[in-house]
């Protein structure tokens, strides 16, 4: 696979996210993700004048709570679902509350500067790399839920919503193309 930076993604998404790198398989098919060193992020749109590389430093210096809870997974490992069951004994009740969803944090997609004036305890999910989990994570020792899945499944997974997606993450190839990416 090659990478090729550019800049090709469709015009209503170039004002919300920089710089997208363009990666094409062997066998010609382009999708597109934030580049962020050693990491490619979903293009989450975190603002144009913010670059992924950025992020991932706001992210390992940002300020941790002793209260703070974290849930940390590779993409399509079930932390959507495992958000709502996590929140259900903070908020008390199985039902939804606006309250508790303030406090949720997508690390990948919020501005870290945001983040800090959220209530506590604040509900931290992310997809990245331990490596670049926020450092004071392991200092205050915070409760941090790492989710696991079968790699098969999680391939699978991964490649029906990349697949599905509209363009800037749009994959056009087939499952067998995909899997050739990924191995």
């Amino acid at each position: 696979m090659s990478a090729q930076a550019s800049l090709d993604a469709p015009p209503e998404w170039m004002n919300d996210v920089r710089p997208l790198t363009t990666l094409t398989d062997r066998f010609g098919n382009s999708f597109h993700f934030g580049n962020a060193g050693d990491f490619w992020f979903h293009p989450f749109r975190i603002g144009a004048e913010y670059d992924f590389r950025t992020h991932v430093k706001d992210i390992r210096s940002m300020n941790i709570r002793d209260d703070d809870i974290m849930i940390c997974s590779y993409p399509k490992t079930g932390l959507h679902w495992h958000m709502e069951i996590v929140k259900m004994p903070m908020d008390g009740s199985a039902n939804m509350d606006n309250e508790v969803e303030a406090r949720r944090c997508f690390l990948d997609s919020t501005r870290i500067s945001s983040i800090s004036d959220r209530a506590s305890p604040r509900l931290l999910l992310t997809h990245v790399p331990f490596r670049w989990l926020p450092k004071q994570a392991l200092e205050k020792k915070i409760k941090i839920i790492f989710l696991n899945r079968h790699p098969k499944d999680t391939l699978v997974s991964l490649y029906h919503q990349m697949h599905s997606h509209k363009v800037p993450l749009n994959y056009p190839g087939t499952f067998e193309q995909f899997f050739f990416i990924c191995f």
